[in-house]
């Protein structure tokens, strides 16, 4: 299994937004979501150890190979372009897990 963790700093403009951001985030990653995505889950800072990011997504796919065919759709190249556009800083990392 691998984890694709995105970190999202919206912009001055949409900061108002971030529960409507994170829900849209949400929806549209799920509905792009391949065989591959084992889940998708958006959040936003629940204290205040977060509050330098406005939403986080951990999408659950089954191998690097899987998350590359996922992030590689247009759907999903088009959801990030969005965000991106919306956004003042977004950070991405992918981690493997140990246990398989």
């Amino acid at each position: 299994m691998v984890d694709r963790f995105v970190f999202v700093k919206l912009g001055d403009a949409e900061a108002s937004r971030r529960e409507q951001r994170a829900r849209w985030l949400s929806e549209h990653l799920r509905a792009a979501a391949t065989a591959d995505v084992v889940s998708v889950d958006v959040g936003v800072p629940a204290d205040d150890s977060a509050v330098r990011w406005d939403i986080s997504a951990v999408i659950r796919v089954t191998s690097l190979d899987g998350f590359r065919r996922f992030a590689q759709r247009p759907e999903v190249d088009a959801i990030m372009a969005e965000l991106a556009s919306v956004s003042a800083v977004v950070k991405a990392w992918t981690f493997a897990h140990v246990d398989g």
